[in-house]
């Protein structure tokens, strides 16, 4: 042992004053790492540490408080059940008392009144002497009575009742408590009952009754008694009970200064350490603190979710009575009484400042050995490195038949043979660079004069494919310029016959509006022509003289009639010609405008009506009436037209009505316009190739194909959109248009 704690000494002595190792930077940063972290760590640790012993403390302490309080609940509790027990076990006893004095009574009025019949005497004589002997029983505070089956008291103890009427004698708030028991022993044969009275001195009592039906005589017979009997054994017994709890709670101790009080709800103390001089003093106590009612207080924290409460009650008036409890409060629901432990603040502080004072002892000590003996360890492992450090700095300067002598198995040993073998190496390098280099620039003369050989090959190669390369070239521009002119020409006539298919449209449009106009502006010309003769007819009248006012006001009242229909039939044929010319306007112009959607969709659905009338057709539009975009009113125009003529055509064909509804959203920042009809389809393998140029299925009788097409083109490459067709699950076909939102305005 003793050399052990030399060596300890001396390796104290070498660390602290031999200052060779201090001149290593490596170790002044390993040693004041290691004690940075080693303070930190520690700081940490003991931080926690306390927060957790504190915490621990104060909860182990509040769980031996919380312990305490709960067996004393459990306790009170149990003195609770048990004196309900006591109270019961004496009341069901009185009620066996009450029957069998009544059983003896019914047994002695039935023996008695046979005798008496069996005697020779008349069942009225019989009955009076055996409700003599009922009047005259006694048996302590026992009352016999008989009532008869007309409600009278035939006999009873206390001679004031006999005689009465049953429904005289009231109980506590004007019962009658005679008619009522009579009724129900009658109908069951037996009962108890319980009603209040008063006594002569004006206080309440509770009387138990028992009530027996004498089928024989026709009676009810009944023995009641006074409860304050029992009621006294119970409050004695609960008068003991509070005694031994008190005892209890005077031996119960929380630690030095801490203790538990019992008190009820009237703030009356029930158990109490010093209970002699607290009793009576409880309501008028303060709490030091808050400077109120302390009882009130105490009741207020009870009901709370943590029943707590921080207070000063210095109930024996001396210094030790100014200390801070903190109280835990349990109210007994049974005993309607408050139980309450207290622990005494500054000794649970106290618990932790000891245990705290010991561990931060505890810690500066380890601190102070780690730091020795981490020190004497980095100056054990960084002395060989520090060798090693020094032979490098002299080999560097070009000293290289040095050697490092350190001789270990661990990783410095490793460390300072390969240190050794790369001196060696290092200086047989040195002498055979020279060599090396020599042979290596003769095989590097040779490599180059080879490599510009072949430098001037490769140069002679990538002329011929540079010359190849334009040949190819040439042919493939002249190649090109045939193609685009073959585009061309198919472009044009593809243009040319979409200009006809447009043109057509117009001009079914223009002979449908022609049939529209016709009809208003025949009726005004009817009117018109009405109108005329009538005022012909007029002035004839004023030349002869034989003009009434009869025949004014008549003539007068259908020149209004006429002059309205004529404006109404004017104006509605105007309307017709500005909804056609603004639509045929927008079919034959590709500039963009701001339009309402909803009133476009309605004048193109007018410059159709003459197609659409002739059939059985419906066509419902679902539009927002205030949505507006800048865009292309005639393309739309166009989509819309098509989708109906081939609705028309081919959707319809054989169906007499059928219905299509057109519906125009903004969903997830774009236009969608949806189409739908509820015609007869097509076949799903075709529906591929409904966008396809001259694809018609109408071939020979009239279609060019070029319908559909015509709009897939309007959707792509007029409105930048995508179009999509479906065939729904209940028939017909449906198209969905999305128009990006960025290429269009929405003013709702």
């Amino acid at each position: 042992m003793a050399s052990v704690f030399g060596r300890i000494k001396k390796g104290i002595i070498s660390l602290f004053f031999e200052n060779r190792m201090y001149s290593s930077i490596l170790f002044r940063k390993m040693v004041l790492s290691i004690q940075i972290i080693v303070i930190l760590f520690s700081i940490v640790i003991l931080y926690f540490s306390l927060l957790l012993i504190r915490s621990t403390v104060n909860q182990l302490e509040e769980n031996s408080s919380e312990t305490i309080l709960d067996n004393v609940y459990q306790m009170v509790n149990s003195e609770y059940q048990a004196s309900k027990i006591f109270g019961r076990l004496k009341i069901e006893s009185q009620k066996k008392h009450l029957k069998n004095i009544t059983l003896m009574l019914e047994n002695h009025i039935k023996k008695k009144y046979r005798a008496n019949i069996v005697a020779g005497m008349s069942e009225g004589l019989a009955q009076e002497i055996v409700l003599e002997d009922v009047a005259s029983f006694l048996y302590g505070s026992n009352r016999f009575w008989v009532i008869s089956s007309d409600n009278k008291i035939l006999a009873h103890t206390d001679e004031k009742y006999i005689g009465m009427d049953s429904g005289e004698v009231k109980g506590k708030f004007g019962m009658r408590i005679f008619n009522m028991m009579t009724k129900a022993t009658k109908e069951k044969g037996d009962g108890y009952f319980d009603f209040p009275e008063e006594d002569k001195s004006g206080e309440e009592r509770q009387r138990y009754y028992y009530c027996r039906y004498l089928q024989e005589l026709d009676w009810v017979i009944g023995v009641d008694v006074d409860r304050s009997d029992i009621n006294a054994e119970i409050k004695k017994r609960d008068q003991k009970t509070e005694e031994r709890l008190r005892g209890v709670v005077e031996k119960i101790h929380v630690s030095h200064y801490g203790y538990i009080f019992i008190f009820d709800a009237d703030f009356n103390i029930k158990a109490h350490p010093e209970y002699m001089k607290v009793v009576g003093k409880f309501d008028s106590a303060v709490n030091g603190i808050t400077q109120k009612a302390l009882a009130k207080e105490l009741v207020e924290a009870a009901e709370k979710k943590e029943p707590m409460l921080e207070f000063i009650w210095n109930f024996a008036g001396d210094e030790e009575g100014d200390r801070r409890q903190i109280a835990r409060i349990r109210y007994s629901e049974d005993m309607l009484w408050y139980i309450v432990i207290t622990m005494d603040k500054e000794e649970l502080a106290s618990s932790s400042d000891r245990l705290t004072y010991i561990i931060v002892s505890m810690v500066v000590v380890m601190l102070f050995f780690l730091n020795i003996f981490g020190m004497i360890f980095l100056k054990k492992i960084l002395d060989p490195i520090k060798e090693l450090s020094d032979i490098a700095i002299k080999a560097k300067n070009g000293n290289l038949d040095l050697r490092c002598d350190i001789k270990s198995n661990d990783e410095v040993g490793i460390l300072a043979a390969a240190f050794n073998s790369m001196i060696e190496q290092i200086k047989d390098n040195i002498d055979n660079l020279d060599r090396k280099v020599s042979e290596r620039t003769a095989e590097l003369d040779e490599k180059n004069l080879s490599l510009l050989a072949e430098i001037k090959e490769r140069e002679n190669a990538e002329y011929k494919i540079q010359k190849m390369n334009e040949d190819l070239e040439t042919r493939v521009r002249e190649r090109t310029g045939e193609l685009r002119e073959s585009l061309d020409a198919l472009q044009k006539a593809q243009d040319q016959l979409v200009q006809a298919e447009k043109m057509a449209s117009l001009g079914g449009l223009v002979a449908g509006v022609a049939h529209e106009i016709n009809t208003p502006v025949g009726i005004g010309v009817t009117e018109a022509s009405y109108l005329k003769e009538k005022t012909e007819v007029l002035l004839q009248s004023i030349k002869e003289g034989k003009l009434k006012k009869s025949d004014l006001d008549k003539y007068m009242e259908g020149a209004i009639g006429a002059s309205k229909s004529i404006l109404l039939n004017l104006n509605r044929a105007a309307d017709l010609i500005s909804s056609f010319k603004q639509v045929a306007s927008d079919q034959t112009s590709s500039e963009a405008r701001e339009f309402n959607v909803r009133e476009y969709i309605d004048e193109t659905l007018v410059s159709l009506h003459s197609k659409i009338k002739k059939t059985g057709h419906k066509i419902e539009v679902s539009c927002p009436e205030k949505l507006t975009i800048i865009s292309h009113p005639g393309a739309f125009s166009q989509i819309l037209t098509n989708f109906i003529m081939n609705s028309l055509i081919h959707g319809f064909e054989f169906i007499d009505e059928g219905n299509i509804t057109i519906e125009v959203m903004i969903r997830d920042q774009q236009f969608v316009l949806c189409y739908r009809d509820d015609g007869k389809g097509m076949p799903p393998e075709k529906l591929k190739n409904i966008f396809e140029p001259f694809y018609t299925t109408k071939r020979g009788q009239g279609g060019t194909g070029l319908g559909m097409h015509i709009v897939y083109n309007i959707v792509h490459q007029t409105l930048g959109g995508v179009i999509d067709v479906t065939l729904p699950n209940d028939g017909g076909i449906a198209f969905y248009i999305k128009i990006p939102a960025e290429g269009v305005v929405v003013n709702e």
